[in-house]
């Protein structure tokens, strides 16, 4: 008799002999009608990652029921009226770690947030699924949970005597996990290892790190601290920091020539891959980059998966060109569109800014030659009715266009309201 058979034909002896799960309803509903089931972790080689918070939301996004599972191999049950309900399933989020909401707060788009912003994530697999409830109904239910978090290392060798602290940032990453499974915020989060030293020379993350998967491409910061301050090294190239995958961050700090190189290797919890990467001085080479195809580079083509908006300047020797970031930040106030523009990074290229309105103007002009080219290139879509926002020479106005619209003509954006930002920056290439 095959494992899922046999859990259910016990399932009533199951549910009375756990006393451990917590359990929380809505108003009283008929009896006949239950929603019944066991949890499990999709790998199959781990144990479930406890608790697991069961919420039911019906076809109002009102939470009909809660229950938390404090041991594998336990059961729910909800008692439940005839109709659509979603049921969704959190692993790994403890009221100790997280704000879980309650039955008056619970909504499927509620975010999971850490409760000190200094305290690492979890491993957190998270499932949802659309149920319907007939009359006198007894559903069963197997619900697989898929990991939603990415599992780092770092190891950082040949650092020297004198550095007292050693930290690994990565950003950007997603920012927050909502209740039914998917991200939320802007995608501009960000997570700092903290390396304690093993031995001389040595220092490494005491134990794995969990944090949200990058949501666009991912860049790397080590920072030494010694009698001297702080010494930053950043990595231009991204890394992959995916859900469900195990990133391991080794590198070697070369003395006397300010520089770090070594391996990233990301594997899957079923598979692996490897990349291999070079750490330069600060971010030195922000500005300044090898054109690997020794190629003059033009209006539409691509530079380290940017769109090339202008070609600003050009010589035999280099080019300045204006690059279009992949993404973008979506109906956000102009405060939070500048902010997120100035803190973003992609390949190690950092302080992008919101468009000016001569660069909105030529951006708008290839916009209306039609978006599917573009937007293949993109990671953010450009969209026809979004109000994008630009601003004059002098970065004291601000604007907003359109691109359905018949003629580029900018509008006075309005404190308060909510925008869409493209993000441009001007690099120097050498050939």
């Amino acid at each position: 008799m095959g494992k899922k058979n046999w859990y259910f034909l016990v399932f009533s002896v199951l549910f009375a002999a756990c006393s451990s799960s917590e359990t929380y309803f809505g108003p009283s509903q008929s009896s006949s009608n239950v929603l019944r089931g066991l949890v499990f972790n999709s790998a199959g080689e781990t144990n479930l990652s406890l608790p697991v918070s069961i919420y039911v939301f019906d076809s109002s996004d009102k939470c009909a029921g809660i229950q938390i599972l404090q041991a594998e191999d336990e059961a729910f049950s909800f008692t439940l009226s005839p109709g659509n309900y979603t049921l969704s399933v959190i692993s790994g989020a403890s009221a100790e770690k997280y704000l879980l909401p309650d039955m008056d707060e619970a909504v499927p788009e509620f975010p999971l947030n850490l409760k000190s912003p200094e305290d690492t994530h979890t491993e957190l697999a998270v499932k949802t699924e659309s149920i319907t409830i007939g009359n006198n109904d007894a559903k069963d239910l197997t619900v697989i949970v898929d990991r939603v978090i990415s599992q780092i290392t770092a190891s950082i060798n040949d650092v020297p005597d004198d550095v007292t602290s050693v930290s690994v940032s990565l950003q950007p990453l997603e920012e927050y996990l909502l209740l039914n499974g998917s991200y939320g915020g802007d995608g501009d989060g960000k997570a700092t290892l903290t390396l304690e030293k093993e031995s001389r020379g040595l220092w490494k993350t005491p134990v794995p790190v969990f944090v949200l998967p990058g949501s666009d491409d991912v860049s790397v910061t080590i920072t030494f601290t010694d009698i001297k301050g702080s010494h930053t090294y950043s990595y231009a190239t991204a890394i992959p920091i995916e859900a469900n995958c195990k990133t391991e961050i080794t590198a070697i700090y070369k003395a006397g020539s300010t520089e770090i190189s070594g391996n990233i290797q990301c594997r899957d919890w079923k598979e692996e891959h490897q990349v291999s990467i070079e750490f330069g001085e600060g971010s030195s080479n922000e500005n300044n980059g090898q054109n690997s195809n020794h190629e003059m580079l033009t209006q539409g083509d691509v530079y380290k998966n940017c769109y090339i908006l202008d070609v600003v300047e050009e010589s035999p020797e280099q080019s300045t060109l204006l690059l279009l970031a992949p993404r973008a930040a979506s109906d956000v106030s102009i405060e939070k569109a500048v902010s997120i523009s100035s803190n973003y990074s992609h390949e190690g290229i950092t302080n992008w800014r919101p468009l000016t309105i001569d660069e909105a103007r030529n951006l708008y002009a290839i916009c209306s030659q039609g978006l599917d080219e573009l937007n293949r290139l993109l990671t953010t879509a450009m969209k026809p009715n979004q109000k994008y926002l630009c601003m004059d020479p002098n970065q004291t106005s601000f604007y907003y266009f359109t691109i359905n619209a018949p003629d580029f003509n900018p509008l006075e954006a309005k404190s308060g309201e909510k925008y869409f930002s493209r993000f441009v920056k001007e690099v120097t290439v050498e050939w």
